[in-house]
């Protein structure tokens, strides 16, 4: 194996790595986040079915009632984002673990391997162009130009550099 080949086995090795443990952490933290959220829910009586009159303690019921309302869609909200947030956390770790696969084809030196080396280094490399295209100047252009760079040398290699 050349040293250009080495050096991409190991590249894919570490990304899987350096996604994938923060990726597992997520995952777990804001899945049982999301599990004692759900088996935590309250009924939604809220008492707001109290008739509105002259009666200070008819008004603080239904103040409390619109507070409990306001109260209950912020929980609601934060538990939405909070399922999103696990379910990215998921999809980083499956994408982690594509990594780490493709670096042990690769590492052998399987055709498999090299074709889904391809496919992920293509997504990469297309995530590089939206950075560098995108509204936001400096250093994510820079850095976009940069990630699109070095994945189209690492498709090259991989096509004519494990050959």
């Amino acid at each position: 194996m050349t040293d250009q080949a080495l050096l991409l086995v190991n590249a894919f090795r570490w990304s899987a790595v350096a996604l994938g443990v923060p990726s597992m952490l997520g995952t777990v933290g804001f899945g049982l986040l999301s599990l004692v959220m759900w088996w935590q829910r309250t009924s939604s009586n809220t008492g707001t079915d109290a008739k509105v009159s002259d009666s200070l303690v008819n008004v603080l019921v239904v103040a409390a009632g619109w507070v409990a309302k306001v109260l209950g869609a912020l929980i609601g909200l934060a538990e939405g984002l909070i399922r999103i947030a696990a379910i990215g956390s998921l999809c980083g770790l499956v994408f982690a673990g594509l990594l780490w696969v493709t670096s042990r084809g690769l590492a052998v030196n399987a055709v498999w391997a090299r074709g889904l080396a391809g496919v992920l280094l293509l997504f990469i490399l297309l995530m590089g162009f939206i950075a560098c295209v995108s509204s936001v100047g400096g250093l994510v252009r820079l850095g976009g130009l940069g990630l699109a760079m070095l994945s189209g040398y690492s498709i090259w290699m991989i096509w004519r550099g494990f050959a």
